[in-house]
């Protein structure tokens, strides 16, 4: 009797992932278009991000050089965001020493 339930439950799972690859669970998107004109979004601005260069010295990180130079809290991610988008080919983690790098600058009114 085992057996017999565990082909059956066997076969179910396979008409099931049949099912599911052949036509699928979610609504077909042929079902429901979607216009190119709703999709088009407006135009990005540029936010330039204030800054200022630095020579990496041996112990700076880009977290205690940017506390540094701002006068206000920002959260970590904001910096690191905010750092890599000003240094596009350098990461957070990985700044060398002596390579002068942009640091974000945050005032009271960010």
């Amino acid at each position: 009797m085992k057996k017999f339930i565990g082909v059956l439950l066997a076969l179910f799972l396979l008409y099931i992932v049949y099912h599911d690859v052949t036509q699928g669970t979610l609504a077909s998107m042929k079902e429901q278009p979607v216009a190119a004109a709703e999709q088009v979004s407006k135009p990005v601005e540029k936010q330039t991000i204030p800054f200022k260069s630095v020579k990496i010295k041996a112990g700076d990180t880009v977290l205690s050089l940017t506390e540094s130079l701002s006068s206000v809290n920002v959260s970590i991610e904001k910096i690191i965001t905010d750092f890599e988008r000003l240094n596009p080919k350098a990461t957070a983690n990985s700044i060398i020493i002596g390579k002068e790098y942009k640091i974000p600058v945050y005032s009271g009114g960010e």
